[in-house]
């Protein structure tokens, strides 16, 4: 197809997509259409009505994939809240031990492994932590405070320069970790559909590796508190995906 030469110039091309959708459908290709309407989707098309009135997409009406796209904007939000707080966790994976390193002022090894497993504990406290709060708040508002806070520790980091205060951030954000998982699956497992769950979600995830890969490859050209900027930022657009997605949430429970 035409749009695949396009989509190798550029794979963020929402048009492309969903033209290649269309096409796709056409040759009666339905798994594959899906595939490319999804990814126009999470590049960016909103406009459901016009996938509603698409003739194009006549013989995919009956398809749960398809039904999950048009009836449910709301994993958009889940999907975008997904890609940018896994994006600066994957970054964070990569940038954590030579901040440290970077910050010790003694000049010795430092204990890794210790820090590491501390990082695991903070993880595993935030995670028993959820089961306390779920009874008692929203999911989808307790996530976007648990995101506001992801943020606002990345942003910390550029303001300290000790290793210890840099430590404090980084459990903070471990601890983060550990309430989002259980809040966005439970979200999820709410809104997307468990026939399409995985295949939907996984789309989501390309954009967001592609970035991820992108500043890695570059690093050597980029200082630690810029990717640390760079964290924050997406945290912060996590936050505001989330909110929107609560108040969607909270103005569909009201109208019921």
């Amino acid at each position: 197809l035409v749009f695949d030469s396009i989509l190798k110039l550029n794979d963020q091309d929402k048009i492309a997509w969903y033209n290649k959708a269309c096409a796709l459908a056409h040759l009666d290709r339905f798994e594959e259409a899906l595939d490319s309407l999804e990814a126009a989707v999470s590049t960016g098309y909103t406009k459901v009505d016009q996938i509603v009135r698409d003739p194009d997409f006549d013989h995919l009406r009956d398809f749960s994939r398809f039904q999950a796209i048009i009836d449910s904007p709301e994993v958009l939000y889940v999907g975008a809240i997904q890609g940018t707080f896994e994006g600066a966790m994957y970054l964070f994976v990569f940038i954590w031990s030579p901040i440290l390193k970077e910050a010790s002022v003694s000049g010795e090894e430092l204990p890794f492994g210790i820090i590491f497993s501390c990082f695991m504990v903070a993880i595993m406290m935030g995670s028993q932590l959820f089961s306390s709060m779920i009874a008692r708040f929203r999911v989808d508002l307790l996530n976007a405070v648990v995101l506001a806070v992801a943020s606002v520790s990345f942003l910390l980091c550029l303001l300290f320069s000790h290793e210890v205060l840099l430590f404090a951030c980084f459990m903070i954000f471990e601890g983060c970790c550990g309430l989002y998982f259980p809040a966005l699956g439970t979200q999820r497992s709410n809104i997307v559909p468990e026939e399409v769950r995985a295949a939907v979600m996984n789309i989501f995830r390309i954009p967001l590796n592609l970035f991820v890969v992108i500043v890695l490859l570059f690093v050597d050209q980029l200082s630690m508190g810029v990717i640390m900027g760079v964290c924050a930022m997406l945290l912060a657009v996590s936050v505001v995906f989330q909110y929107a997605l609560f108040l969607k949430m909270h103005a569909k429970e009201n109208s019921n």
